[in-house]
């Protein structure tokens, strides 16, 4: 079962198991653009809560972590639009 069955059917558990296996990795993006431990922090937060939010939107056989990246970078820049 991939993570998004998983967070269909338990969705503390499947947020737990996405946030274990794509933090590290949007932290890194978060950083990239923020250029600040704290805001990364909280770009990052955000993103996952967008993510499990909009889960529904997400196409089965697109690739999850360019979605997710691409939810943080317009998260990142409509931040910057305030």
């Amino acid at each position: 079962m991939g993570i998004i069955a998983d967070i269909h059917e338990d969705l503390e558990k499947g947020a737990l198991q996405l946030i274990i296996e794509y933090r590290g990795r949007l932290q890194a993006e978060a950083m990239r653009l923020c250029h600040d431990a704290t805001a990364a922090d909280d770009l990052v937060m955000r993103t996952f809560e967008t993510v499990l939010f909009r889960i529904d939107k997400y196409r089965p056989d697109g690739n999850l972590f360019g979605w997710m990246k691409s939810i943080l970078t317009s998260l990142h820049f409509n931040d910057g639009l305030r």
